[in-house]
């Protein structure tokens, strides 16, 4: 984690969700998707992968996505009628 913890089971993930992020931040979309995802991967068995997608979104929600630019440019195509 950014702060130098470890997250080693789905019950420290909950937590750091918890204390970690400030409360006024709880209800944005990237953190409740990241308790959701926990939440279900720890009760009803569901997708671990999901799960620390969830919370690498939650964790990284204030940086900017980076944009990666075409290689080659896009072919331009005449319209011929």
């Amino acid at each position: 984690m950014p702060d130098g913890t470890k997250i080693v089971t789905l019950r420290d993930a909950i937590a750091y969700l918890a204390k970690s992020i400030p409360a006024r931040e709880h209800k944005l979309p990237p953190v409740q998707a990241a308790a959701l995802c926990v939440t279900q991967a720890a009760e009803n068995g569901g997708s671990m992968m999901l799960a620390r997608v969830g919370m690498m979104q939650a964790i990284n929600r204030h940086e900017k996505p980076i944009h990666q630019p075409r290689r080659k440019p896009a072919k331009k195509f005449k319209v011929v009628r």
